[in-house]
């Protein structure tokens, strides 16, 4: 009966990580694309050149970046914390 608790408490963490990447990764990607259409020159290359550097970094690469890479920073996340943007970018 545990194991049965301890498979549907993983289930809603799973859950939760997909629903918080879906809006994450939805309100970013509204934002590129409008910055994309409509910005003027230098926030349409920045936004391109944004999109490429997310799009070739593996995401085991963007997790282990968020979460060792922003504490020099002062940025102390937690491995739960680090998920989102790790995966959401």
């Amino acid at each position: 009966m545990a194991g049965v608790v301890l498979a549907f408490d993983q289930a809603l963490i799973n859950v939760e990580l997909l629903l918080g990447l879906i809006a994450l990764s939805l309100i970013v990607g509204i934002v590129v694309a409008l910055l994309q259409v409509y910005g003027n020159r230098f926030l349409t290359k920045l936004m391109l050149r944004y999109e490429w550097f997310f799009r070739e970094i593996p995401e085991l690469a963007l997790l282990l970046l968020t979460y060792f890479g922003l504490r020099p920073f002062g940025i102390n996340l937690t491995p739960v914390l680090c998920r989102y943007p790790g995966f959401g970018a």
